[in-house]
C-alpha cells in the first residue's frame, strides 16, 4: 500500500499468478478464496495492532506522522474492503465452476 506498512501483498500476488497459469479454474479460485481470507486476517491483526500504536499521542515528530497514518489506515481499510469483494466474487467464480473441478479429477 505505502511506505507506512510493510506489504505482503506483493508476494501473494506472484503466488496468485502462478497458480492461474496452472489452469484448474475452479481449484485455483478456491485456492485464491482461502489465501485472500489469510491476507485479510493479517491485515485485521495488522490494523489491530498498528491502528491501536498510532492512535497514541506521543513525541511531536509522532504527531506530525498523524495525517499520513490517518491515511494509510484509511487506504488499508479499503484494501481489505476490496479483497473481501474479490473473496467474495470468487467463491461463487468456484461454485459456478463446479463442473470443471469434478472433471478435472476424472
Amino acid at each position: 500500500n505505502c511506505l507506512g506498512r510493510p506489504d505482503y501483498n506483493i508476494a501473494f500476488a506472484l503466488l496468485f499468478l502462478y497458480l492461474w497459469n496452472m489452469k484448474r479454474v475452479a481449484r485455483t479460485a478456491e485456492s485464491f478464496v482461502f489465501m485472500i481470507v489469510f491476507l485479510l486476517i493479517a491485515d485485521l491483526v495488522w490494523l489491530i495492532v498498528v491502528g491501536v500504536t498510532w492512535g497514541q499521542s506521543g513525541s511531536p515528530a509522532w504527531e506530525e506522522l498523524s495525517t499520513l497514518h490517518s491515511w494509510v489506515i484509511i487506504f488499508s481499510i479499503v484494501n481489505m474492503l476490496v479483497k473481501g469483494v474479490l473473496a467474495l466474487k470468487l467463491k461463487q467464480f468456484a461454485a459456478a465452476n463446479a463442473d470443471d473441478r469434478l472433471a478435472s479429477t476424472l
